[in-house]
This record gives C-alpha cells, structure tokens and sequence, in this order.
C-alpha cells in the first residue's frame, strides 16, 4: 500500500509541476544538441584495445621507438618506366612537401633508394635508379635485385610506390585524423589517380564509416521505430510520445559524452541504436500496461489514475529488466579490452536514463489528454495483433503439446551449444571496411604490390653465440628463402637481397670474401637502402639483422598462423645461439583472439551469475530461477550456433553480442514471469495453469509489438554498407525471434512442468 500511495503522489506531483519538467527536458535536449553539434569524436587506435601496461602493447611501443614506426601510407603511383626520367624531381619535390607534415617521420621512393657497391672493405650506396643510367644497365640492375624492385615498382614497371612513414602511434594521435587526411592530399595533389592505402588509411575509414552510419542507421532506426510504434501501439496518439521515450535517452546520453570530451570507437559507436532498443522495450511494456488499465477501468476519473495503475504494473517487470540488462553490460566493464570497458560504462549509465525518460515522458505527455480522449482512438492493426487468437493458440501448444515443447526446446539448445563451441574466434580486418574507395585502393595496392602490410623479423645472435657472421648469413640466406616461398607472403626484403646481388655482381669483394668479422661489420655498418628507416637492414649495433616481410589483409587467426608457421620453420633452421622476435602492429592485431575470448567468458560469466543471484532473490528459489533462465540460453547459444553454420566468425564487433542477447531474452521473460507471480485481484486464488495463461494474455501484445519493432531496428543495421556491422545486425535480428519463440513456448512448458 505504501507503495501504491508513492507512486500516485508521484504521479500528482510530475502532473502538478509538468510545465516545469517539460522545460528541464527542453533545456537538456538544447544542451545535448549543441555538444553533440560540435563533434563526437572516434577512436580507433590500438591503445583502446590493451591496458597500458599490457606487455605486447608495451613490446610494440618499443619496437616503435627502435626501428621506427610500421605505420606506413603506401601510394601506388602510375608514373610508368618510360616516365620515370621526367618524375623524378617530381617525386623528390613530392617527398619533401610530405616530410615538411608534423607526424611524418620519413617518405621513402625509388627516388631516394639506393644499393650497395663495394669499395674500400666497405659499402658506398649509389642511387638505385639514375636517369643519366643506360636503360639495359638500369633492366639489368631491376633484375639483379628483384627484392628491392619489387618494393619500389610494379612488376609490370606501370606504377611506383612511394612509403610515407608516420612517427610512432603515441606521438601522433591526437593529429592523426588530419595528418592521414593531409598525406591524402598532398599526394593527390602531385597524383589524382593514385590509390593510397596502409594500416593508417584503412584506420581512418574505419572511423569515417562508424561516423557516418552510427548517425545515419540511429536516425533510420528511429524513424522505422516509430513507423512500427503508429501501427502496433494501442492508441496512435501515443506514437509521438512513445518516440520522444525512446529518442531522448540517447540525445541525452551522447550529449554527455561530447561534453566530457570522450571519445567513441568501433564497439561504443553502436550505443545509440542498442539504446534505441532498450528504450523501446519499456516504452512499450509501458503503454501495453496503460493501454490495459484504460479498457479496464471503464470509469476511471482521470488519466492520473490510469497512469498510476499502468506503473504500478509495469515498473517491476521493467525495472528489473533494467538492472539485468545493465548488469550485462557493466559486466564489460570487467574486460581486460579498453574499448569494451568503455562501453560497459557508458551503456549502463544510458540504460538508466532511459528507464527514468521512458516513465516521466509517458506521464508528462499522456497527461494532456483526457480519458474520454484516448479511449476515442482505436488502432485496428493493433486490435488485430492483440486479438487472443494467437494468445489463445500458445495457451493450446504449451497445454496439449507440453511435452513435445520441451523435448524439442532441449534437443535443439543442446545441438546450439556443441555447434557453439565450434564458433571461430578471429577478426577480419576487411570485414571491418565498407565498400568503398580505400577498399579498393587496397586491393589495388595488394594486387601490383602483394602487400599492404608489413611485419619485421628481428634475428639477434645471443651474447653466448659460438657461431660466426658468415655460417650465421648462410642460415639467413635459407631462412629468406624458405619464406619466399610462403604464399601468405606478398615480398620479402632482408640482407640476402643485398648479399645475392653482392656475390653475384662482384665476386672478389663479395661477402664470402669478407673472412673477418672485422672486415664484415665494416661493411654493414651503413648498411641501409636509404637514409631513412622504412626497410631495415640490421641494428646499429651490427646484432640483429632484420627481415622485412610484406602480407596482405588477413584475419587474426589466419596472422597466428602465420607467426606459428614463422617460428616453426625458424626453429629448424637456426639453434638456440639465435633469437627470433616478430614485430609490427599485426603481432598485436593478432593477439585481439585471446582478449575476445576471455572477455566473452568474463563477462558471460559474471553476468549469467549475478542474474541467477537476482532471479533467486527475487523468486526466493534456486530451482526455480534456474528454470527461468535456461529459456534464456536459447537465443544465445542458438545464435552462435547460426554463427557456426554460417560461418560467422566472433570478432571486436560481436565481442558484446552475449550480454546484448542475455539483457534482450532477459527482457521478455521478466515480464511474463512478473505477471504470472503477480496477477490480477481476481485471480490471486486460482491455480498455476489459470495464472500462467492469464500472464501469457497479458503480456503477448507487448511482447509482440516491441520484438516487431526491434527487429525492424535491427533489420537497418543489417543493412550495413559495413560486412561486420550487417553481421551484427542480423545476428541480433534472429536472436530477437528465437527469444521471443523461446519466451512464449519453453518458458510456459517448463513452468507447467516443473514450477
């Protein structure tokens, strides 16, 4: 009772004081709108994805400081061989205009490439392509050093490539939007035709797509929502409120975020329309429970009194949906990924702002009309939708065909979870890339380069090392060549290169020749192709020579592989006087597998165990909330099932997708769980099977409504111009059916059964 009288003087008061609640809510949308106006910003750089004292991102961070940065902008050129003499000066004059950018560290061309000529016990490097050069001699050099070549023209000699270098990740981040955008220019400016690409340009798409569809598939979301809420809301005045419910939370929410100056990136971007569904469901639940009182209570006085009913039934069921969708998503916040502790945060905070909208909104809108008023309006595809025929048709299932519902319910989410665990863990850096330009500026790259990426292989003697510079180049030389031959493999670059060509060119100074240690380091003191460090030759203190190996886009499972494979072979060709250390920001990448499956595990686990504590609270019975919440693993693992069959791989993108489905699934069966132990006056004395068929006529209509209109949601972002995005949203898509069939077939059947 106590209670019952809060929430009616509750309902008095926002009546009472509605005009100046409405202004409170005007001055924060106008708030919201003017931050959000001056920019949200993305980031997806790799520091959101590991702590920062994680050991491979420090690793990385070194690697960076001691080689240079592998983060490289690679420009193919159509500056043919016939062309080169007169482009030239052009690309000089095109390398300083690109050194003179703040962030660029080096810019590196057949321009400025140089190769090695003996001379006094040592090497003088001359310029590796000279237009005052006889053409067959030029051929004949291109042919000599193919490796070199082949990192600085095209194997048909119609493009040139031009590496421009940033400085490390650190340093350049907060200008790293402008500085890619900048590089573009500039090359286009000299080049229009050029196809530009690299880790940097590809990161940079990445955020321009998450900009431009996480505003455009949030408005379209929104729009179709509210196409959905005229057609399947009781009472199609309440559509305008109900969208102001559902929008509002996520004005509010991104207002916050823009004022606090933080920054989205390819997980978090998706807030507004996962927000969007929250929203709605209470919204819904909300207005059915309204809806509801209204036709029930033929001579209600006031719409206060209606209002106050409707909450009265629905903020339990929805508040409790609230705090196990939020526990879902706080259980992120537990990852050992920045960017899922981040969206942790800050989808929990919006799932609470929208619960307190989606009850205030209702009250402050629907009370400007009249009862008389709302009762006037009747929706006649709703009416049809909420006709007891489909009602009564699960009440039948469930009643006569028990049995057969829970056998098959078992069988099938017992075959779910064996598929489920077959589900492949890796994430497609492509999948990640609309189609677009830079895509196929990329494939273009990869096809006339073989490579758009790069890793460095460091090989150091070990301070104890007994064997000598020349057995140790011997063993390079067949390590160099054993990865020549690996197709995941686009180019290899190393001192063999050099060395081949030396021996080949130049037998009495070759580096068999060069007996002495002595004589050897001497000569590879300034062993470099360039002055500057985008290809590695060895380490300034002459121990670790460097293998430089090109590769195109591949999924992280396909790069641990590749490192497993690397390190094999690397094993049977050197001993333990060597070691091996594989650098690049694709040795991270690749590591992304094990942060997504414990993440998946972690915030599984600790949102499955705190909604059973909640559940066996709440119904003060173990057995019985872990009834309930076995309905609930149909979706999930029914979902990764579909992953499996289709091979839909779980990825940064779908790292969230458990605790998204668990909090949807969770939504629907609060709410027919909540009017089953919580029926109507009159039916306080009945039976269980009265009471439950009571709940699922109850509650069916609402259910419905919000499934049809989420899954219309869900059916923009599957839409995606973005494979990974179009995944996801289709994946949620298909979760939202299954829970919804699970909800009204399992759940009903194990209750009858075992309750």
């Amino acid at each position: 009772m106590k209670k019952n009288h809060f929430i009616e003087a509750l309902v008095k008061r926002l009546i009472q004081f509605r005009y100046a609640f409405i202004t409170l809510i005007a001055v924060a949308t106008v708030f919201s709108v003017w931050a959000i106006s001056g920019g949200l910003q993305i980031d997806n750089s790799l520091a959101i994805w590991f702590l920062e004292d994680d050991e491979t991102y420090l690793e990385y961070q070194q690697f960076q400081r001691d080689y240079g940065s592998d983060e490289i902008v690679i420009a193919a050129l159509p500056i043919s061989y016939q062309q080169l003499p007169k482009q030239i000066n052009v690309l000089d004059a095109l390398s300083i205009d690109l050194e003179r950018l703040s962030g660029v560290q080096s810019v590196f061309s057949i321009a400025q490439a140089r190769y090695p000529i003996p001379m006094g016990g040592g090497l003088r490097w001359a310029p590796f392509y000279d237009p005052m050069r006889q053409d067959t001699q030029q051929q004949r050099l291109f042919n000599e050093l193919v490796d070199y070549r082949a990192q600085l023209v095209s194997e048909d000699l119609e493009y040139a490539f031009l590496y421009t270098q940033l400085s490390s990740s650190d340093q350049i981040e907060a200008e790293r939007s402008a500085l890619i955008a900048a590089i573009e220019q500039t090359i286009k400016r000299y080049y229009e035709e050029a196809h530009i690409t690299g880790p940097p340009i590809l990161n940079q798409e990445y955020n321009k797509a998450l900009q431009k569809e996480a505003g455009v598939f949030g408005i379209l979301t929104l729009l179709v929502i509210a196409l959905m809420l005229i057609f399947l809301l009781p009472n199609r005045r309440l559509a305008f409120i109900a969208a102001l419910a559902v929008v509002l939370p996520t004005l509010f929410l991104f207002g916050l975020i823009a004022s606090f100056g933080v920054k989205l990136n390819m997980i978090s971007a998706l807030i507004p329309t996962l927000l969007l569904v929250y929203a709605l469901s209470d919204v819904v639940h909300i207005l059915n429970a309204f809806n509801q009182e209204l036709a029930g209570v033929p001579n209600a006085s006031s719409v206060s009194i209606v209002l106050t009913r409707a909450i009265q039934r629905s903020v339990i069921p929805c508040a409790l949906t609230t705090v196990t969708t939020i526990v879902g998503y706080f259980a992120l916040y537990f990852s050992a990924l920045p960017a899922l502790k981040s969206m942790g945060l800050w989808a929990s905070l919006g799932i609470v702002i929208a619960f307190v909208l989606a009850y205030l909104v209702i009250v402050l809108g629907v009370s400007f009309w009249s009862v008389e008023t709302l009762k006037s309006q009747n929706n006649k595809i709703s009416s049809s939708l909420r006709s007891s025929r489909l009602s009564e048709w699960i009440i039948s299932v469930v009643k006569h065909r028990a049995k057969l519902v829970l056998v098959s319910s078992v069988m099938l989410l017992a075959l779910a979870t064996i598929l489920a665990l077959k589900v492949k863990v890796t994430t497609d850096s492509l999948a990640l890339l609309p189609e677009s330009s830079a895509k196929e500026a990329l494939y273009k790259v990869e096809e006339l380069l073989g490579s758009s990426s790069r890793l460095q292989l460091n090989l150091t003697l070990q301070d104890s090392a007994t064997i000598s510079y020349q057995e140790f180049l011997e063993d390079l030389s067949d390590f160099h060549l054993q990865l020549s031959t690996y197709p995941e493999l686009g180019n290899v670059f190393s001192i063999h290169s050099v060395r081949s060509f030396l021996e080949k060119r130049y037998t009495t100074a070759s580096f068999a020749q060069m007996a002495s240690e002595k004589t050897l380091k001497n000569a590879l003191k300034n062993a470099s192709p360039s002055d500057n460090n985008v290809f590695n030759l060895i380490s300034p203190d002459l121990n670790t020579f460097v293998i430089t190996v090109g590769f195109s886009q591949m999924p992280t499972h396909e790069l641990s592989s590749l490192f497993a494979k690397i390190e094999r072979d690397f094993n049977a060709q050197f001993g333990e006087e060597i070691a091996l250390e594989i650098d690049g920001f694709a040795t991270v990448f690749a590591t992304l597998n094990a942060f997504v499956v414990s993440s998946q595990l972690t915030t599984f686990g600790l949102a499955f165990l705190v909604i059973l504590l909640l559940l066996t609270w709440y119904l003060k019975n173990f057995r019985r909330a872990l009834i309930v919440l076995l309905p609930n693993l149909m979706p999930l693992f029914g979902l990764f099932a579909l992953m499996y069959v289709f091979d839909i791989s779980l990825g940064v993108t779908t790292a969230m997708i458990t605790p998204i489905i668990l909090g949807i699934a969770m939504d629907d069966t609060l709410h027919l769980l909540y009017h089953f132990l919580r029926p109507h006056a009159s039916m306080s004395t009945q039976p269980l099977q009265p009471r439950l068929e009571g709940a699922i006529r109850y509650a069916t209509p609402a259910l419905l409504t919000s499934t049809i209109s989420l899954i219309a949601g869900f059916f923009i972002i599957a839409l995606s111009n973005t494979p990974a995005v179009s995944e996801f949203g289709l994946l949620c898509l298909v979760a939202i059916a299954i829970a919804l069939l699970a909800d009204l077939t399992f759940l009903p059947a194990l209750i009858r059964r075992y309750w």
